[in-house]
């Protein structure tokens, strides 16, 4: 392509070199790239007429460009390999038997990840971005995922069990569904995680280890032999409790294996109170026959805490 030109309807192509102002995709078109793609001069314009795709369909090992694309498909087997960050306004998708190679870099992606082949994290990190609800589809291990959505009602939902060492809630919310995060080091900032959240990793002393949010945490005055914690938590009317009383939240807290003596907080919001006092609120435990009080140490107001 050369001066300015503008690509309608469907190229599969062996390799295509942009050596001029620009390739403008138009709306619903698609750039199949087969083999390389190279920008000797000009440049991918994506955004004046969306939805667009770039497909790298070759069957052989391809690089893919460290652009920015609207939504990006990487099929046809082999491995695609980033040159180093994407970003990708919409969707991206791995077709089965291919693998995406994500490098050592850091890919934003505005739209949804789908997953129908494997990605392969390396130290990269993923971050999900933009003011749209999104999800996660296909199990997927990540190495580091960053949740920074535009506003804390974003919602990023899971479709598949995923894992991560390291998730960052920035900002706005994961719902995990039928399926479970589970993080194998840590997880950093206020977002909120609804749903079931597995950590597996050595416990130790003195540590606030979070779940839902950084206000639902479990500290360790003894432990030995723990090595997962699953706790799965949910927002809405408890049924079996007398009256209905409650807080509409519940929290449901496996440890598998270990001897332990812990401080537990669990975190809930203002519109779930149902009508009860913060201040003389405390812990309610279900022993599998009838709830009982478990009492309190202390709570927050502010935080929302007990």
């Amino acid at each position: 392509f050369t001066g300015t030109s503008t690509l309608n309807g469907t190229a599969n192509l062996f390799n295509v070199t942009i050596n001029g102002t620009s390739l403008i995709l138009s709306a619903s078109s698609v750039l199949g790239i087969a083999n390389t793609f190279i920008i000797t001069a000009g440049s991918l314009n994506v955004s004046s007429n969306k939805p667009n795709t770039v497909i790298f369909n070759g069957t052989g090992a391809q690089t893919v460009n460290a652009l920015t694309y609207h939504h990006l498909a990487l099929a046809n087997g082999n491995t695609k390999t980033a040159a180093a960050g994407i970003t990708v306004n919409g969707n991206i998708t791995i077709s089965p038997s291919t693998i995406f190679n994500a490098g050592s870099f850091t890919h934003t992606l505005s739209g949804n990840w789908i997953n129908s082949g494997t990605f392969s994290a390396g130290t990269s990190t993923v971050q999900m971005t933009g003011g749209t609800n999104t999800s996660i589809t296909g199990a997927t291990t990540f190495n580091i995922l960053t949740i920074n959505k535009t506003a804390s009602s974003n919602v990023v939902s899971l479709q598949n069990n995923v894992t991560v060492p390291v998730i960052n809630m920035t900002t706005g919310s994961v719902l995990t569904g039928a399926n479970t995060l589970t993080i194998t080091t840590t997880r950093n900032g206020n977002g909120i995680i609804m749903g079931t959240i597995t950590r597996t990793h050595t416990f130790s002393m003195a540590v606030d280890y979070a779940f839902e949010g950084s206000d639902n945490t479990i500290n360790f005055s003894v432990v030995s032999g723990v090595t997962s914690i699953t706790v799965y938590v949910a927002a809405g009317s408890i049924s079996d409790y007398p009256n209905g009383s409650a807080i509409n939240r519940v929290y449901n807290i496996t440890v598998p294996s270990g001897t332990y003596v812990a401080k537990l907080r669990l975190h809930y919001e203002e519109a779930e109170l149902n009508g009860n006092d913060e201040t003389a609120m405390q812990l309610i435990r279900y022993n599998g026959a009838s709830w009982a009080v478990s009492g309190k140490t202390g709570n927050s107001t502010t935080s929302n805490y007990v």
